[in-house]
């Protein structure tokens, strides 16, 4: 499929609302379909993480989580999948440096936001 860059933000709701609905096949489908015509949208990277994470491909998830951090390395909400996926893989020393990046930057970048409830991963 083309994707024409003046749908992208068509395209970027839908992804957002399959991923909050837990549509991991459409959201993979649809955040790759709009990766050919933004290879640099850290927010697609992050849904597709997040697909993966939910589908439990921790190893696919962390590549994915990296490339979205190489494009915006002060992105909390894929800090935050990177803590979650590390976690995941027995790595927790770094799972617990990335939690406390992921904090800091959602501090950063929400002034005001509360965050002192958030909870890490299980």
């Amino acid at each position: 499929h083309k994707v024409y860059p003046e749908h992208l933000e068509s395209l970027y709701a839908a992804v957002l609302t399959m991923s909050q609905l837990g549509r991991n096949e459409d959201v993979l489908e649809y955040a790759t379909m709009a990766l050919t015509a933004d290879p640099q949208a850290p927010d697609m990277h992050r849904a597709i993480g997040q697909a993966q994470f939910n589908q439990h491909e921790y190893e696919t998830c962390h590549a994915t989580v990296r490339t979205c951090l190489q494009i915006d390395p002060e992105h909390p909400d894929c800090m935050m999948l990177l803590a979650n996926v590390l976690k995941k893989l027995g790595q927790d020393a770094e799972a617990e440096e990335a939690y406390t990046q992921a904090l800091d930057l959602a501090r950063e970048r929400l002034p005001g936001a509360d965050v002192q409830g958030v909870k890490k991963s299980p």
